[in-house]
């Protein structure tokens, strides 16, 4: 419920305070004196119109707010999801600013928030009808959530939703295999090339280039390496002072000082070891000399051997190891264009199966939805009369969106049926149907929004409900049905009504008083709640004008004894 809303400098509100009840709650006033200046700045806190316009003249800002508190738990985890804010027990106030500089702002339990999240959370939290169409109620898809509401759908709602989304499930499955088989035929002759390309090149391991540059360096340098090696070869062995003779003679000679010196011992098994090792690196030596001449003519072949790596680390991964990986890969697309076919069929089955199930529960809701529509037509046309639109026509218009012939279809559905439904009005007989929101009469739309709320009164999950405009063109007999209207919706709801009607703000819990008056040559509006003899008088007053003769504080008492005994 509202607990509370705050104005300052709000058009012809200087400072208020108004202190709401539970149930129902009733402004009143003489015309002109602010009423639906009060119901602006709760439309501005909601979301709506602001402007600068709007801030008293003298100040530079304006502020509104207003302080909420919800007791439906499935409301608040909504609230907090749009708004992004905790409510702690269900509490939340929310705060607009205006300021002659053109910068406005928006809270929620002291976090900014965007005007559109603030509409988003007043869109939950109240329900305003008559000259400042703020009504909910007017919307198709709010309309098919009423009814069924009403109807008691909500297994078969349930239901239908769950087939809705296997549907697009497997639509988007489809959709996904034919883009990836679309996408591979476009490709197809490239990866085959680049396969092609990849293996013609029979990559022998990642380190292949590197050995290549390896040797290409060795052939670059052919005959010094030559040179050298046979140089080393030829000393070794051949000359003849070849160094294995040299130390072989050294060795001879050490052997016959074998035991005179440890030092001279340690030196003979030095020089056997280093008669090894040279005879090793001579080895080793012809046998690179041997090679390098046969390979004298690699060099070309490396060359362009390594050129084609190159390319393929240009074209296809900076090495060779990501070359290898590329052609695993391609490959492997290329092989799966070929089970493509198999998994696209399984996936159309699956979106054919959808479907039907989407077809068979959407028959069920329909069914429900239909035989509710009839149901509360009857319902809510019997309230109409009780409200003085006596030849007053209800219906509910039902729109198939779509046969859903195919499964890709789906995207013409809506999640909550096939169907959308429209609340269609006939004040009159001979004016023709029209959609509630298209209605011109505000007093008309109020009372057939009445009729829906009564009606609706229990599915309708929105705790605060405003009605202005309601006792247009209506006399007090009438009025007092609409007030015994208004007292029952607020059992469920707490309702606020801006009236000119006594016999609709008797039935209030609580009367607010609504005047303008002077104070230092400026006009100030002032919102005081009225109780007692004072609520006594102001209905007197509303039933006779300022002379507040005994008759009418007789028959306003009488009112106030009647609201009291429901």
């Amino acid at each position: 419920m509202l607990v509370r809303l705050t104005v300052e400098n709000f058009a012809l509100f200087e400072r208020c305070d108004v202190e709401l009840a539970a149930g129902l709650n009733a402004l009143t006033g003489e015309t002109g004196a602010g009423k639906s200046l009060l119901l602006d700045a709760l439309e501005c806190i909601l979301g709506g119109r602001a402007s600068t316009d709007l801030i008293r003249q003298g100040a530079d800002t304006s502020l509104v707010e207003a302080f909420f508190t919800i007791g439906d738990s499935a409301l608040i985890s909504t609230l907090e999801a749009v708004l992004g804010v905790p409510l702690p027990d269900g509490e939340i106030i929310l705060r607009r600013r205006l300021s002659r500089s053109g910068r406005f702002s928006a809270e929620a339990n002291g976090r900014a928030i965007p005007v559109s999240t603030l509409r988003q959370a007043g869109d939950v939290l109240v329900d305003i009808h008559g000259q400042n169409e703020h009504q909910r109620l007017v919307q198709p898809a709010v309309q098919l959530d009423m009814l069924d509401a009403f109807g008691g759908s909500g297994k078969e709602r349930s239901s239908y939703a769950a087939a809705y989304d296997g549907l697009r499930d497997s639509v988007a499955e489809v959709s996904r295999i034919e883009a990836e088989r679309d996408s591979l035929e476009k490709e197809k002759d490239f990866l085959a090339h680049r396969v092609r390309e990849l293996e013609a090149a029979a990559l022998k391991s990642d380190d292949e280039l590197d050995a290549l540059l390896s040797r290409r360096q060795m052939a670059a340098n052919h005959q010094q390496i030559v040179d050298v090696v046979t140089e080393l070869h030829r000393r070794v062995y051949y000359d003849d002072d070849s160094m294995t003779a040299a130390i072989e003679r050294l060795a001879v000679k050490l052997s016959r000082l074998e035991g005179v010196s440890k030092d001279l011992d340690r030196w003979k098994a030095l020089l056997e070891e280093a008669s090894v090792t040279l005879a090793e690196a001579g080895r080793e030596a012809g046998a690179l000399a041997a090679s390098m001449e046969r390979s004298q003519n690699d060099l070309e072949r490396i060359d362009d051997r390594i050129a084609v790596l190159k390319s393929l680390c240009r074209k296809y991964a900076p090495t060779l190891g990501g070359c290898r990986e590329t052609l695993r890969r391609e490959k492997e697309r290329l092989d799966g264009l070929g089970s493509l076919g198999v998994r696209l069929e399984d996936a159309a089955k699956a979106a054919a199966a959808a479907r039907k199930a989407l077809l068979e529960a959407d028959s069920r809701l329909s069914k429900e939805r239909h035989a509710a529509a009839g149901k509360l037509t009857k319902k809510v046309e019997a309230e109409l009369h009780a409200l003085g639109m006596r030849e007053a026509r209800f219906r509910i218009d039902f729109t198939v969106l779509t046969e859903l012939s195919s499964p890709q279809d789906v995207k013409d559905a809506s999640p909550a049926g096939l169907e959308i439904c429209d609340f269609m009005l006939m004040p009159n007989p001979g004016e023709g149907w029209a959609p509630l929101g298209k209605i011109a009469s505000g007093g008309e739309v109020a009372r057939a929004m009445l009729a829906l709320k009564t009606v609706l009164a229990g599915a309708d999950k929105t705790p605060v409900l405003v009605f202005d405009e309601i006792d247009a063109d209506i006399g007090g007999r009438l009025g007092e049905a609409v007030g015994r209207k208004l007292r029952a919706i607020s059992s469920a709801h707490q309702v606020i009504v801006v009236t000119h009607l006594p016999q609709i703000a008797a039935f209030a819990q609580r009367q607010f008083r609504v005047e303008k008056s002077s104070r230092a040559g400026r006009t100030v509006a002032a919102v005081e709640a009225v109780a007692g003899k004072e609520r006594l008088a102001e209905l007197a007053e509303m039933l006779r004008g300022r002379e507040k003769a005994k008759e009418a504080l007789e028959q306003a008492e009488k009112m106030l004894a009647a609201a009291r005994d429901l």
